[in-house]
Parts: C-alpha cells; structure tokens; sequence
C-alpha cells in the first residue's frame, strides 16, 4: 500500500505492512522507502520582454516511482518566502478544570498526529515543521481566560503556493474531561500576512501532455460566451463555480474587468487577471474571457472553473 506526501517540491513514498503472527496478533511496520532529489534548472533565456525560456534536468534519483509533474515558481525578488502569523484558541467553558484527550490540526491540507490537550510551544512547532512547505515556525502560549485552555501564536514561513493561505482547523472529536461535564470551543484568526513576492507565479509542468487540454484544473482558465448576434447578447445570467466557492449572478455582458472584481471576491482567490479576446467562426462570435489565477489553490492545482444551469435570457422558467 502506497501513499505520497509533498514535502518541499519533493515526494516520497511511504509502505505500510501488516504482519500476522501464529498467535493471531498483528503488527504494522511503517517505513520509507525513498526520497526523491531535486530537479535543477540549467539555463535561463530572455527571449523577449515578457517571455522566459529555460531549461531544467530531472533528479538523478526518482526515489522509486516516475514524477509527474513539477512546479515551476517565479517571481523578480530574491526569494519566495511568505510570513504568516496565526493564532487559534482551544479551552474548556465546562465548570471543572479537568480537560484531557487529544485533537488534530490541519492546514493546506495536511493533518497532524494525535496532540495532547496539555501540549506546549515546542509541541505545536513541531507539529507544524513537520507539514510540507512549512518551515521555520516558531509558537508563544498563554494560558486561556476564556476557559481551562490555551491559546497558541504561530509565526511561519511558507515557500510554495504564497497565494494558499488557509484557516487552521481542529478535529476536537477525542477532547474528553475527566467529570464528563466539558464543553470545548476553539477560535482562529490571520494575524498577519506579509507581502507577497512581487510578480510571483506558479506553472504546472505535466509529463503527461494529455493532462493539460481544455476543461482540466489549471491556472490559466477561459469562459467562452457564444452570441449569434453580438449586439444582442440576451438578458440571462450564470454564476462560475471555484472549488466550493460560488459567484453571485453574472451578466453576460459582464466585461473583464467586472468578472476579475467578483472571482477576487471569493475565498481563497487572492488576485486574478482576465483578458477579453474575440473571435469569429462562421455565423457565431465568440467572446474568451481568458482567466488567469495568481499563485496556487489549496492544493497546489486550481479547481477547473464551472458554470450554473445556462439562462440565454430567451428561455421561460417555471415560478415556483
């Protein structure tokens, strides 16, 4: 049984085996088998004011499995650092301060082991450290006065995806008291989010060419709206899908900069840039709104763009 883990560009593989004796007991072993180097790029080439070209060499060890894909990040400052500080808040209101169990943190998609109720700075940083693409993460803890609790400020350094910025979240499912009498609560905050490296961008590179084509998750997304008459558009409106994330109605007349404003408004989108070209294939027009995401979704893949029920504005809709 395999599972993969992102860690720093880089991936390895994990084996578990479960062994059974004569005596009917089973034992899990759990070890790595490899870990991938890392790719180097060989040269850099201009070829124009706006265009880079380059080139990059595989690693020499694959860690036992064929990549496929690689993440090429760019930006004009000297490095790719992005420095959050967060803070979240867990604590007992129950009358007694009795509080013991564990729970679970999650961030970017990664989730903790078991953590002890009673666990302290050093801890948290550790749990943290261990989460890829995180480093250096330093924790201060005060004790809660909301409750028999702590609360917890976290300060790190993310290096892949600055645009993935997430809640902490916190599975408080194995939290118990020792009288039964608890009631847990836990809160989240973005303290603070530096700058973002300037002109900071991310690009898939597949090895599959196939997994690129249109309709697939990518950073660069276009929404096609069709017109047999381009002076008469309709009066219809559709809502775009990102993820779980929904628009508010949209005209089709909606111009790109209107359509950059209300992606921005979504959570988790950051900044995007749409560009409007048109074109013309027998008696339609076509108008492409080319979308382009800055940064990384959540999971290191934008979410492929999807589109409500379709009203042109000609057709009739039952009330209800």
């Amino acid at each position: 049984m395999g599972n993969y883990a992102q860690q720093l560009g880089r991936t390895r593989r994990i084996i578990v085996e479960d062994t059974k004796f004569r005596n009917g007991h089973t034992s899990a072993v759990c070890y790595r088998i490899g870990s991938s180097g890392a790719p180097s790029i060989e040269y850099v080439n201009a070829l124009s004011s706006s265009q880079l070209g380059f080139n990059f060499r595989s690693p020499a060890d694959s860690g036992g499995s064929a990549f496929s894909k690689y993440l090429l990040e760019y930006t004009s400052e000297s490095n790719f650092d992005v420095l959050t500080v967060h803070e979240f808040e867990v604590y007992n209101i129950g009358p007694h301060l009795d509080s013991e169990g564990y729970y679970r943190l999650s961030y970017h998609g990664s989730t903790s082991a078991l953590i002890p109720f009673r666990a302290g700075a050093d801890e948290i940083a550790a749990v943290f450290n261990e989460m890829p693409s995180i480093t250096d993460v330093t924790v201060s803890q005060e004790t809660s006065v909301l409750g028999d609790g702590y609360k917890f400020i976290i300060s790190l350094t993310e290096q892949i995806g600055s645009y993935a910025l997430g809640e902490i979240t916190m599975d408080m499912s194995r939290l118990t008291s020792e009288s039964l009498s608890h009631n847990f609560q836990y809160t989240y905050s973005l303290v603070n989010e530096s700058s973002i490296p300037e002109d900071y961008g991310a690009v898939w590179l597949y090895s599959d060419c196939e997994t690129t084509s249109i309709g697939s998750p990518s950073q660069h997304q276009v929404l096609t709206i069709e017109y047999e008459d381009i002076s008469n558009p309709g009066a219809g409106q559709f809502r775009l899908f990102v993820g779980e994330f929904v628009s508010s109605c949209l005209d089709y007349t909606i111009t790109a900069a209107e359509l950059m404003d209300e992606l921005e408004t979504l959570y988790a989108v950051n900044k995007v840039f749409v560009e409007e070209r048109f074109r013309t294939t027998g008696t339609a027009t076509y108008r492409d709104l080319h979308i382009f995401f800055e940064g990384v979704w959540e999971t290191l893949d934008w979410p492929l763009l999807r589109i409500s029920v379709v009203d042109n504005g000609l057709n009739t809709w039952p009330s209800f």
